[in-house]
C-alpha cells in the first residue's frame, strides 16, 4: 500500500490530454479484464481526484475499498487539476462536458457512481450517441450532494466580500440555496432516474462543520437538499460534518462500511442495459419541461400489462404531442425490445415509414409485403412500442388494419377528438397547453438566455409565452426567431403586441427544425377545415373582435333577444337586436341549432382553446366562456382584407352594443361587462359610415356613443386604458349630433373621468354648470323626455363641488344649492317619466349629501330616507352611496349624543332598504341598526353581482360596496365603545380593506376617492389601538396614516385637515404613553389652530366626534401632569 498521497495519482486515463480535468486510476486489478465494475468516483466542482477522498495518507478507495469488496473492480476517480490552469473556473455544464469526455475515451464497462453525475447523465440523455453511458449504469451513491444548494455559498459569498479574496463566482453562485440552476439539474435528474428505476443511495450529514471562523456554524448540506425523495432513493442520516463524510481512515469507519455495502449491492445488480432496438428518425427537443403528468399518465397505462394498449394523444397542431411521445419511448425503452416511429400523416408517408422499418429490421426485400410482413414480425414479438405521429385520419387503425394483434404498446398523436372514442383506445390524453412557467423555462433555455440571466427576463418571457398560447411549437418558434436574429425578450414582444402583428413572427421556422409546418401553417390549416362549416368560420370572424377570454354563450344569446333601453319619451322600451343593427345572419345564427354544432367545430379544430383554460391555468370564472386561442385571436384578424376585417368588427360591435347593460338609472345591475377587444380609431370611422336604418330614429353612431358612456364607469371600477380613451372617442361620434341629452350625459362621464380622477372638482363642476347654461333644454327648444332626464342627471351631479361663496354659512350654502337642484323640473311636473323621475331622486339624494357634508346631518337624514324608499333602484350603484351615506348621517348623530327628530325617527320607524323594514329593536343603539343594514345591503350586492366565494368578496372592487364595507367596519367600531369585543371584528375588517387597497395599488394609481378612503381606513385602524389604550401600536398607525396622506392622496399635496386631526391624535398618544411633553406639544400650535378654526365633516367621524374625543382626552392628560390651564392644546 502506496503511502504518499502526493504520489498516489495512477495513470491518467487522458493520454496526456492537457486540461483541467482529469479520470484518474486509483486501483486496478491484476488482470483488467477481469474487473466486473467500474467505479467512478465524482467529488464536488472543484474537487481533486485523490485528496477529496483522503484521510491523511489514507486515500480509501485506493487503500481500503478493493478489499472490501467481494468482486473485483477498477476504481477512477474524475476530478479538477488546478496546477494545469490555475486561475481558471468552469462552471457546472463545463465540468459534465469534460466528465462525458471522458467517459468516452475510458469506456468503462459499467459505473457505481459517487456524487457528481447528474448533470453529465442529463446531457447523455438528450443525445443518441450518449445513450450507452446512462445505460451503462447500475446506480449512484451520492455523498451529501447539495441538490439544491448549500448554506456554504452564502458563506464563501460574505468571505469574498469581507476579506477580498477570489473564488470562483460562477460556481459560487450556481451553489446557492435554492438556486435556479441546481433545482433545474435537480428536476431533470428526478425525472431520468425515476423513469428508468435507477437504485440510488443518498447519505446526508447530521453535524455541522466547525472550524476557526464563526461564519462556520451550519450544515452545509442539509437533508432536503441532499435527498431526492424519488421512490428508487434510499436515504441514511449520519453522525458527521461535510468535510468528513467521504474521508474514512480504516475498515472500522460505520459511514465507509455502509458505503461499501451498497457499493457492493450496485456491482452484483449490474447496469441496467436496453438492448432494444430503436427506430426513431429524429430526438425529441433538448430543451423538454413540464409534461410529467402526460408521461406518468402513459407510464400507469402501458405498466404491467401484457396485452394491446393503445394511448390517443390529441389536440391543436404544435401542442406537443410528438414531443411527449419521443420523449416516452427515450426514457422507456430499455422494457422494449423494438421501439418504432410512424410518420401517418397520409397513406403515402405511412406506407414510405413501413418500408424503411422493413428494411432496418432486415426482413427479406418486398416493398409490397412490407406491411404484412411487419405484422407477422410484431405477433412473434411481444414488448414493442409504436409511435403512429400524426394519424388525424385514423389510418392505420382503420385503412390499414393494423395492428391485427392482441399485445404491444401504441402510442397515436392526433389533430381531432372524435377518433378518440374508437373501443381500441385504452386512454385519450387530451394535449393542453404548457404551464406559464414550464413555456416561460422552454422559452429563455431554447432562446440561449444564461441562466444566471432568467430572473430579469422571467417576466417578460411570461408574457410572450402567454401570447403563444404557452403552445410548445410556438414558444420554440418564439425562442428560434429570438436566437436567429439576435432579438431579445423585450423585443420580441414589442413587435408581438404592436398595432400589427409581423406575420413574419408567425411564420418563422428554423431551418434545423425537424417539424415541417410553422405557426402560421398549422392556423392555416385549422382555417382551412373551419371554412368548410360556413357558419363556424362567420362565428369565428366575429368571436375574434370581442374579448378573447370573457365573451361567453349567454352574453352571444343576449345579444340577439330584445334588451331593455331607455326610450326618448323616457321610459322603458325592449329593443329588438335589429334595432342596434345587429346583422340578421347573426341573429339567426345564435338562436338556430347551428350555433352549437358552429362551437363544436371551431373546438374541434382548436381555435376554441382546449380545456376550458387560460393560458396561465386559470378556469374562466363563468362556465359557458368561449376561450380563444392567443395565435387564432392574433393571426385571423390580419388574414382577411382591411375591408371585411371592419365589416366583421362592425359587426361584433353590434353585438356588444346590444348586448351591453345598462347601468343608468337602475335599469340593468348585470356585471357581465363585455368590450370590444381593442381600440382601433379607423373602426371609429366605419361606424360613422354605417347606414342608418330607415325605420330606426338612431344612428349606429348614437348608440355606439352610448353604450361606450356606460362602459366608461369611472370612480376607480373601469379600466384605466379605457378611461382615458373613451372620452375622445365618444366625442367624436357625437361631435356632429345636434343632440342635447347625448352631450349632457357625455359631461356626466367627463366629470369624473377628466376631472375629478386630476383632483380638479370644482373646475369640472362649473364647466359642467357652463355648459347647462349655454345648452337649449327648455321645452320650447323641441328636447324629449329623455334629454331632459339628462340635463336633470348633470345638474345634481356638478352641483356637489361648484365654487363656494365664502360669504355664505354652511346653511346658506346648503339651501342656495338646494334651491339649484329644485330649479330642475321634469318636462311635465305632474306626470313626469320614468327617467325624469329617477333624475328627481338623484337631486333629493345630493341634497341630502350635501347637507351631511355640511354637517346638517338632522336635514341630511330625511333627504337621504326619501330617495332610498322611494326612488332608489335596489342594488344601484346610488342606492348603495345613499345607504352609506345615511349611515354616516345616524353616525355622526349618535356620536353628538343629543336629541333630534332624525335620530327619533329612525330609531322608531327605521328604514326600507330594498329588503324587510329595518325596526330597531327597543334596546338596540343606533349604531347596531346601521351595522345590521349595512350588512344586509353588501350580502344583497355581493350576491346580486356574482361575488359567492370568499376571493371575490375579498377583491370586490364596486365603489358603492366599498364604501358600505368601511362605514360597517366604522359602526361595528363604535359598538367596541360599548362592548370592546366588536374591536376586534372592526379590526379585521379593516385589515383585510387595507389589504385590498394595497392590492389595488399593484395595479395602477388608486381613483381619488379610494385614496381618500385608503386614508380613512388606516386611520380607523388607529383608533381601535387607541380606544384599546394599545400606545405602541396606534403611534404607529397613526404615523402610518399621515404619511400616506402627505404623500398619496392627490389634491392634498401633503397638507389637509384629516391630516392634521391625525397628527392631533398621535400627539395625544405619544403624551399618553408618557411622553414629554415640552417636546410634543411644541409642533401642536399651528394644527390646533386650524382644527379650531375649520370644521370639515365628510368623512365619519375623524372631524366630529372623534376629534371632539381627543380634545377631551388632551384635556385629561394636562389635568394629569398637573398643567393648571389647559390653553389651546
Amino acid at each position: 500500500m502506496e503511502k504518499s498521497k502526493f504520489a498516489s495519482r495512477g495513470p491518467s486515463a487522458k493520454n496526456g490530454a492537457s486540461d483541467i480535468f482529469e479520470i484518474v486510476s486509483l486501483y486496478e486489478p491484476a488482470k483488467v479484464e477481469h474487473a466486473v465494475a467500474d467505479i467512478l468516483l465524482i467529488p464536488g466542482l472543484t474537487g481533486d481526484p485523490v485528496n477529496t477522498w483522503s484521510y491523511g495518507d489514507i486515500c480509501w478507495p485506493r487503500d481500503l475499498l478493493p478489499q472490501a469488496l467481494s468482486s473485483p473492480v477498477r476504481i477512477l476517480s474524475f476530478g479538477y487539476n488546478p496546477s494545469r490552469h490555475s486561475n481558471v473556473y468552469p462552471d457546472i455544464e463545463d465540468s459534465a462536458l469534460h466528465l462525458i469526455s471522458e467517459l468516452e475515451r475510458v469506456r468503462p464497462v459499467k459505473i457505481a457512481s459517487i456524487n457528481k453525475y447528474r448533470k453529465a447523465l442529463i446531457l447523455c440523455s438528450d443525445k443518441p450517441s450518449l445513450r450507452r453511458i446512462p445505460a451503462a449504469l447500475s446506480g449512484i451513491v451520492f455523498l451529501a450532494a447539495p441538490h439544491r444548494g448549500s448554506s456554504l455559498a452564502g458563506t464563501a459569498n460574505r468571505l469574498m466580500r469581507q476579506l477580498r479574496i477570489r473564488l470562483p463566482r460562477k460556481f459560487i453562485s450556481a451553489l446557492k440555496k435554492n438556486s435556479v440552476e441546481l433545482e433545474r439539474i435537480a428536476t431533470d435528474f428526478q425525472q431520468i432516474a425515476n423513469q428508468r428505476s435507477l437504485p440510488i443511495f443518498s447519505f446526508y450529514e447530521l453535524l455541522p462543520v466547525r472550524g476557526r471562523l464563526s461564519c462556520f456554524v451550519d450544515i452545509v448540506v442539509d437533508k432536503d437538499s441532499a435527498l431526492l425523495r424519488i421512490p428508487s432513493e434510499s436515504a441514511l442520516g449520519v453522525y458527521t460534518n461535510h468535510r468528513d463524510i467521504c474521508r474514512y481512515r480504516d475498515f472500522d469507519n460505520p459511514i465507509f462500511r455502509d458505503v461499501t455495502r451498497h457499493l457492493q449491492q450496485l456491482v452484483d445488480l449490474g447496469p441496467q442495459h436496453s438492448s432494444a432496438r430503436v427506430f426513431l428518425p429524429f430526438d425529441g427537443t433538448p430543451h423538454f419541461v413540464g409534461r410529467q403528468d402526460y408521461l406518468q399518465q402513459i407510464h400507469n397505462a402501458f405498466n404491467g400489462s401484457d396485452n394491446r394498449q393503445v394511448i390517443a394523444l390529441y389536440g391543436e397542431g404544435g401542442a406537443g404531442k410528438t414531443e411527449i411521445a419521443l420523449k416516452y419511448a427515450r426514457e422507456n425503452a430499455n422494457h422494449y425490445d423494438y421501439v418504432f416511429f410512424v410518420d401517418s400523416t397520409d397513406t403515402q408517408s405511412l406506407e414510405s415509414d413501413f418500408i424503411r422499418h422493413h428494411r432496418k429490421l432486415g426482413l427479406p426485400p418486398s416493398n409490397s409485403c412490407a406491411l404484412n410482413d411487419i405484422k407477422q414480425f410484431l405477433r412473434l414479438e411481444r414488448f414493442w412500442l409504436m409511435i403512429l405521429d400524426n394519424d388525424n385520419n385514423w389510418l392505420a387503425l382503420n385503412w390499414l388494419g393494423f395492428p391485427e394483434i392482441t399485445h404491444g404498446h401504441i402510442i397515436i398523436t392526433s389533430r381531432h377528438r372524435e377518433h378518440t372514442s374508437d373501443s381500441r383506445v385504452t386512454k385519450a390524453l387530451s394535449t393542453n397547453p404548457l404551464g406559464p412557467m414550464d413555456a416561460r423555462n422552454f422559452l429563455l433555455s431554447r432562446a440561449g438566455i444564461d441562466v444566471e440571466e432568467w430572473l430579469s427576463w422571467e417576466t417578460k418571457a411570461e408574457s410572450v409565452a402567454k401570447h403563444m398560447g404557452c403552445q410548445p411549437l410556438a414558444v420554440d418558434s418564439a425562442a428560434a426567431y429570438m436566437l436567429a436574429y439576435g432579438v431579445t425578450v423585450d423585443e420580441y414582444l414589442n413587435a408581438l403586441t404592436g398595432s400589427r402583428v409581423s406575420r413574419r413572427l408567425l411564420f418563422y421556422r428554423p431551418n434545423a427544425s425537424i417539424y415541417k409546418t410553422s405557426v402560421e401553417s398549422i392556423i392555416q390549416l385549422a382555417l382551412d377545415e373551419v371554412k368548410k362549416n360556413p357558419d363556424a368560420f362567420r362565428l369565428l370572424n366575429i368571436l375574434v373582435w370581442l374579448d378573447r377570454t370573457k365573451t361567453t354563450i349567454s352574453f352571444l344569446k343576449r345579444a340577439v333577444s330584445r334588451q331593455p333601453r331607455w326610450g326618448h319619451d323616457g321610459q322603458v322600451e325592449m329593443r329588438d337586436p335589429l334595432r342596434s343593427y345587429v346583422p340578421p345572419d347573426l341573429v339567426r345564427l345564435i338562436n338556430g341549432p347551428s350555433f352549437h354544432i358552429a362551437l363544436k367545430e371551431l373546438q374541434s379544430c382548436s381555435l376554441i382553446a382546449s380545456g376550458k383554460m387560460f393560458e396561465d391555468g386559470r378556469s374562466p370564472r363563468c362556465k359557458d366562456t368561449i376561450v380563444l386561442h392567443p395565435l387564432t385571436y392574433l393571426y385571423i384578424r390580419e388574414a382577411l382584407p382591411p375591408t371585411k376585417m371592419l365589416e366583421n368588427a362592425i359587426h361584433a360591435l353590434s353585438l356588444v352594443v346590444h348586448a351591453y347593460p345598462v347601468a343608468q338609472a337602475g335599469l340593468d345591475q348585470s356585471l357581465n361587462r363585455e368590450y370590444l377587444a381593442e381600440e382601433n380609431i379607423d373602426l371609429i370611422k366605419a361606424i360613422e359610415k354605417v347606414d342608418i336604418r330607415a325605420d330606426e330614429e338612431r344612428t349606429f353612431a348614437e348608440i355606439t356613443a352610448e353604450m361606450f358612456m356606460e362602459v366608461a364607469r369611472g370612480y376607480g371600477e373601469g379600466s384605466s386604458h379605457l378611461e382615458n380613451t373613451l372620452p375622445r372617442w365618444i366625442k367624436t361620434l357625437i361631435n356632429s349630433l345636434e343632440k342635447a341629452g347625448l352631450h349632457a350625459r357625455l359631461w356626466c362621464t367627463r366629470l369624473p373621468l377628466e376631472f375629478y380622477s386630476k383632483g380638479k372638482f370644482t373646475d369640472g363642476c362649473e364647466a359642467a354648470a357652463a355648459f347647462l347654461r349655454d345648452a337649449k333644454f327648455s321645452p320650447g327648444d323641441k328636447i324629449t323626455n329623455n334629454d331632459n332626464a339628462q340635463a336633470g342627471f348633470l345638474r345634481h351631479m356638478s352641483v356637489e363641488y361648484l365654487a363656494r361663496d365664502d360669504s355664505l354659512s354652511d346653511r346658506e350654502e346648503w339651501e342656495k344649492r338646494a334651491k339649484y337642484i329644485e330649479a330642475w323640473k321634469p318636462l311635465d311636473p305632474h306626470a313626469p317619466s320614468e327617467l325624469e323621475r329617477y333624475a328627481q331622486g338623484m337631486g333629493i339624494r345630493m341634497r341630502g349629501k350635501l347637507a351631511k357634508d355640511f354637517g346638517l346631518f338632522n336635514e341630511a337624514y330625511f333627504s337621504l330616507k326619501l330617495f332610498i324608499e322611494q326612488y332608489a333602484k335596489r342594488g344601484s350603484r346610488e342606492e348603495g352611496w345613499a345607504i352609506g351615506d345615511l349611515g354616516q348621517v345616524v353616525l355622526e348623530l349618535e356620536g353628538a349624543d343629543e336629541d333630534c327628530d332624525a335620530l327619533s325617527d329612525f330609531m322608531t320607524t327605521g328604514i326600507n332598504c330594498g329588503h324587510d323594514q329595518s325596526i330597531p329593536e327597543t334596546d338596540a343603539r343606533p349604531c347596531e341598526v346601521i351595522t345590521q343594514i349595512y350588512s344586509q345591503a353588501i350580502e344583497s350586492r355581493t350576491i346580486a353581482r356574482g361575488s359567492s366565494s370568499q376571493y371575490d368578496r375579498d377583491n370586490v372592487r364596486e365603489s358603492d360596496t366599498m364604501f358600505l364595507e368601511i362605514n360597517c367596519a366604522v359602526s361595528i367600531l363604535r359598538e367596541g365603545i360599548f362592548r370592546p369585543e366588536r374591536y376586534a371584528e372592526a379590526e379585521q375588517k379593516l385589515i383585510r380593506l387595507k389589504d385590498r387597497f394595497e392590492n389595488m395599488l399593484t395595479t395602477g394609481t388608486l381613483w381619488h376617492d379610494d385614496q381618500t378612503r385608503h386614508f380613512s381606513v388606516l386611520a380607523y385602524l388607529a383608533q381601535i389601538s387607541h380606544l384599546q389604550m394599545d400606545w405602541e401600536v396606534a403611534q404607529s398607525r397613526w404615523i402610518e396614516t399621515i404619511d400616506y396622506g402627505q404623500s398619496s392622496v392627490r389634491g392634498w399635496d401633503g397638507d389637509h385637515y384629516y391630516i392634521d386631526v391625525a397628527r392631533y391624535s398621535l400627539a395625544n398618544a405619544q403624551l399618553r404613553a408618557g411622553g414629554e411633553p415640552d417636546a410634543i406639544v411644541a409642533k401642536l400650535d399651528k394644527i390646533v389652530h386650524r382644527l379650531n378654526a375649520e370644521v370639515v365633516t365628510w368623512n365619519l367621524g375623524l372631524g366630529t366626534f372623534w376629534l371632539e374625543y381627543i380634545r377631551k382626552s388632551m384635556t385629561e392628560v394636562k389635568k394629569l401632569r398637573g398643567k393648571g390651564d389647559v390653553g389651546d392644546w
